[in-house]
């Protein structure tokens, strides 16, 4: 690279669970200012009509590592460029890809990165279902295409031993099945048959479908990975189609 030549910034950015009212102004500006964008292939084609006389960069799953180095190629080719991402761009994304290349490639290092935040799909699913994460919540993925299965099992049995409510993201695929089954038995195990839990699939948008119910009864096969599964806690309730957690104000300030 010419040494006098300015080097661009790449902005990773959210875009939500789906719904382009859930997009942020601060994402939608990202975009816009930048002449390239890259992403997966369904990301890109949710903003497609955002993308007039850009440079798209975009291929498919497991192709994560190959778009992210192009898009640092053409950062220090001088251009800004876009890496979009769904939801949240630092939850299950390609913020952390972004900064471990840079880390890992002594031609990127001086390249400045901004993450720009976007609604996850937890935030999305725990909306339509009422309030289940009133008193917080923990975020797993069941994916173990990138985590050890051991490792994404121990997160799972620590979580069930807490009172958090649970996201779970990614919960199974086609073929990859066996961590759900798994899953809903540590927290069955743990937290009873009788624990309010939830699906939500497609999260915010037009075809969202829901179901709400005790975990032992969950429908195991409506799950796959457009799926999020919230499993509640011990103050969790699910009354009239509603799925919240009650935050304790009865206690102190009810007659």
């Amino acid at each position: 690279m010419n040494k006098n030549m300015k080097t661009g910034k790449i902005y990773v950015v959210g875009l939500g669970p789906g719904r382009r009212e859930l997009v942020t102004p601060a994402a939608l500006k990202a975009v816009a200012r930048c002449p390239v964008v890259v992403g997966y292939n369904k990301y890109i084609a949710q903003i497609a009509d955002l993308l007039e006389n850009k440079k798209i960069i975009k291929n498919g799953m497991g192709g994560e590592v190959e778009r992210c180095r192009l898009a640092f190629a053409e950062v220090l080719g001088g251009l800004d460029a876009c890496v979009v991402c769904s939801g949240d761009a630092g939850i299950f994304a390609m913020a952390g890809l972004i900064y471990e290349l840079r880390d890992h490639d002594e031609s990127f290092a001086e390249v400045e990165i901004e993450v720009v935040p976007g609604l996850t799909a937890v935030n999305a699913a725990a909306a339509s279902l009422g309030s289940p994460l009133t008193n917080g919540c923990a975020i797993i993925s069941l994916s173990d295409l990138l985590a050890p299965t051991a490792t994404v099992i121990k997160n799972v049995e620590a979580v069930a031993q807490s009172d958090l409510a649970c996201a779970l993201y990614n919960p199974a695929g086609k073929k990859r099945r066996d961590l759900l089954r798994q899953a809903v038995t540590i927290f069955i195990r743990q937290r009873g048959e009788e624990i309010p839990a939830a699906l939500v699939k497609h999260a915010s948008c037009e075809n969202e479908e829901k179901w709400l119910g005790r975990l032992s009864d969950l429908p195991l096969e409506m799950v796959d990975m457009n799926t999020l599964l919230l499993i509640g806690n011990s103050t969790a309730v699910i009354k009239n189609g509603i799925f919240y957690d009650r935050r304790g104000y009865a206690e102190k300030y009810f007659d």
